[in-house]
């Protein structure tokens, strides 16, 4: 059993404070620091829980990125990570499945909120730290319409890594701005990548894509983001298994 828990590396002192304010509100446990290294061995000393790590884009001596690749290294560490920044970040430079939050923090408090919810959905926070997760996607019509040709079943799943990943991180970089004309990418995406999910049997990913697409109000900003984070959701999850059984995509 994983307990949840979040770790903040943040050294502005204003940062830590408004923080503090929601973790209380929000009844969040929380580990606080403004140093790294002493992060890193706070870590390695708590692998039985799963940290929602919490990076300033601008901490030193190490960069966010930097940070990250040192942490998912840590040998049966589980985590998931968020950027927060107030200048732009480089999207690029980060794993896959980072979370971006932009600062002030009290300004960001539902994107916080929605991110946390991800990872705690429905109480069942069991269910995503699973080590087990293959039944997260199944190949049964790739087997179908292959009839056993594994490299062709090979290029569907880097085709599904790559394109819906790119996908993924459009509706991401659009949820930070919900203009008119980004919320209709956001719903055009969410009908292209809804084929992806059906091919891998992920019933959860296919039925979000479905609803964003055509039954999520245009005008319900909290509840379109809320759906393209738990889109982001299933994506990672996809993910996290396939560079487990696939580490050579």
């Amino acid at each position: 059993m994983h307990d949840y828990k979040i770790l903040l590396i943040e050294d502005t002192k204003s940062d830590i404070l408004e923080f503090k304010t929601l973790a209380q509100k929000h009844n969040w446990k929380v580990e606080y620091f403004s140093n790294c290294f002493e992060a890193f061995n706070f870590l390695k000393s708590n692998l039985e829980d799963y940290w929602l790590v919490l990076v300033s884009s601008t901490t030193i001596p190490l960069n966010s990125v930097q940070i990250q690749n040192y942490i998912q290294n840590i040998n049966d560490l589980q985590f998931s990570f968020v950027v927060t920044y107030i200048e732009p970040v480089t999207v690029e430079e980060y794993l896959e499945n980072t979370f971006f939050v932009k600062k002030p923090f009290i300004n960001a408090e539902k994107d916080l909120k929605n991110i946390v919810e991800t990872i705690i959905k429905e109480n069942n926070f069991n269910s995503f730290v699973k080590s087990n997760q293959s039944n997260i996607f199944n190949l049964s019509y790739l087997n179908e319409v292959a009839s056993g040709n594994e490299d062709f079943i090979k290029k569907s799943l880097a085709s599904f890594k790559y394109f819906v990943g790119e996908r993924v991180q459009e509706l991401i970089s659009w949820k930070e701005n919900l203009t008119d004309e980004n919320i209709k990418k956001i719903k055009e995406t969410a009908h292209q990548i809804k084929p992806s999910f059906q091919m891998l049997n992920n019933e959860i990913g296919a039925d979000l894509a479905q609803e964003l697409c055509y039954e999520v109000d245009a005008n319900n900003k909290e509840e379109i983001s809320n759906y393209v984070l738990r889109l982001k959701e299933q994506y990672d999850l996809i993910l996290n298994q396939l560079n487990k059984e696939y580490p050579n995509l």
